[in-house]
């Protein structure tokens, strides 16, 4: 997204263009180019590319505050490498996951009797929307 927003704003590229084709897009932080078609639809659609648009501008303009508050992004990383591969499990339910207090304590109690290392990226309940749900094997 970061890198669509450049070459647009840079070279008027406009993703709309690679809707239903066969092109590929070379991105510089990807060893291999990709079909433009599996783009995010957002950016695919003359309607809401202005809108993704946008909201990838301000991307740009987020500031690091660290993962959880308490812990640098330094010191997570640090913990991450120390660990044995392929033994850490990350859990994030989206940015707009929330859960009340009694089901974040059956999640954590679940996870300390799992027996996995885990990463757990946390945040305060939010008004009621979606969940997304994460589940990765580091």
């Amino acid at each position: 997204m970061l890198y669509v927003q450049k070459i647009h704003d840079e070279e008027k590229f406009d993703p709309t263009e690679f809707k239903d084709s066969d092109a590929e897009l070379k991105v510089p932080s990807l060893v291999n180019p990709f079909p433009g078609r599996v783009m995010p639809s957002a950016m695919l659609s003359k309607e809401w590319f202005p809108f993704m648009l946008d909201n990838t501008r301000r991307f740009r303009e987020a500031k690091d505050v660290g993962l959880d508050g308490r812990n640098s992004h330094k010191e997570i990383m640090q913990w991450l490498d120390d660990q044995p591969p392929l033994s850490v499990v990350f859990l994030c339910f989206g940015s707009k996951g929330s859960f009340r207090e009694n089901q974040v304590k059956e999640i954590a109690c679940a996870l300390e009797h799992s027996g996995y290392r885990f990463l757990w990226s946390i945040r305060r309940p939010a008004p009621p929307s979606f969940l997304i749900v994460t589940i990765i094997l580091l």
